[in-house]
């Protein structure tokens, strides 16, 4: 544990130094969450949660680094899985939100109360209700900063019950503008 835990903050700390160098290709958000799906279903089941895919029948492309975004993704997914009390329904998806590329992945859980929403995203911060769950606190520091590097907000907000938490970036054709003028 001590690795896993030193190797987040140094990857923490370099995303949000702006250390890490990007890469910026064409990501397809749908087919990222289909691949996060495959790969947590197996432990979700396991721990006896269901985790379900809606996705887009076109796909929905950002410009972004593919690895970041996955890992953003993933720690989303494994923080609804760890934090929600049997049988929980987890459930990916991606698409569009006002013409804007989303991911998004939603439970019904506990949630996170809105006046703790904003906390949660520093560094070692963990509610005293997951403090029985294994964690570092910096799951959701690190998804702020991999969104904060591709121009998009990490939403959290009410599910009911549950929580709902966003990936929105920012239009393609905004995009497009902010890295010609780069």
């Amino acid at each position: 544990m001590p690795e896993v835990t030193f190797d987040a903050i140094l990857r923490l700390a370099r995303l949000q130094s702006g250390t890490v160098a990007r890469r910026d290709e064409s990501v397809d958000l749908a087919s990222l969450a289909a691949s996060v799906h495959e790969i947590l279903q197996a432990s979700a089941e396991g721990k006896g949660h269901t985790l379900d895919l809606d996705l887009p029948m076109m796909p929905i492309e950002v410009q972004g680094d593919e690895d970041m975004l996955s890992q953003a993704l993933t720690n989303l997914v494994a923080n609804a899985i760890e934090h929600c009390p049997l049988p929980a329904h987890v459930r990916i998806s991606a698409g569009l939100r006002d013409a804007r590329p989303f991911l998004e992945v939603s439970d019904n859980g506990p949630g996170i109360p809105e006046a703790d929403r904003a906390r949660v995203l520093e560094r070692f911060v963990r509610l005293n209700a997951s403090r029985s769950v294994p964690g570092t606190g910096l799951g959701l520091s690190l998804v702020s900063a991999i969104a904060a590097l591709h121009r998009a907000e990490l939403v959290l907000e009410d599910n009911g019950p549950g929580l709902r938490a966003l990936l929105v970036f920012q239009p393609r054709a905004q995009v497009a503008t902010v890295l010609t003028k780069v």
